[in-house]
């Protein structure tokens, strides 16, 4: 990225979220940072606006943000809203949370989620296969940490 555009994310967008932040931000409140857009060239200057979180939209690899996150830090994301949830199958939904789990399995600061709004007409048993995904992965992880 150029130090030109490095010092506009600053001036315009970090800047101002660091002191939203600072202000609001303490052991009972997290500030949590989203965005849905490409984002791997910031994730720098995200990081340095000190949230505790971060919320990445499905535009981005998370494989090549996590590593960016401290791990003190949450990141979520990013499951595609719409090919995921509003226009998939069951199992499709299912294998792709699951996908998206062992894929940040060596990041103990992350979240799963949608990588932003879930749209209107999603059928409650694209929710049931995320969720059942999500409780299968974690039984799983379990098992097979109490068994070292």
């Amino acid at each position: 990225m150029s130090l030109k555009k490095k010092k506009n994310i600053e001036e315009f967008s970090s800047d101002y979220i660091r002191k939203i932040v600072n202000e609001l931000q303490d052991d009972t409140f997290t500030v949590i940072l989203h965005n849905c857009g490409k984002t791997l060239k910031h994730v720098d200057s995200m990081v340095s606006t000190g949230a505790d979180a971060f919320h990445f939209g499905n535009a981005v690899d998370l494989e090549l943000i996590a590593p960016k996150i401290p791990p003190d830090r949450l990141f979520m994301g990013n499951l595609d809203p719409v090919t995921v949830f509003l226009n998939s199958t069951p199992d499709d939904t299912h294998e792709k949370t699951l996908q998206l789990l062992n894929a940040m399995k060596s990041y103990s600061n992350f979240i799963i989620s949608s990588g932003c709004d879930i749209p209107p007409g999603t059928g409650s048993e694209i929710f049931d296969a995320f969720f059942n995904a999500v409780t299968l992965y974690n039984k799983n992880k379990s098992q097979a940490f109490w068994r070292f």
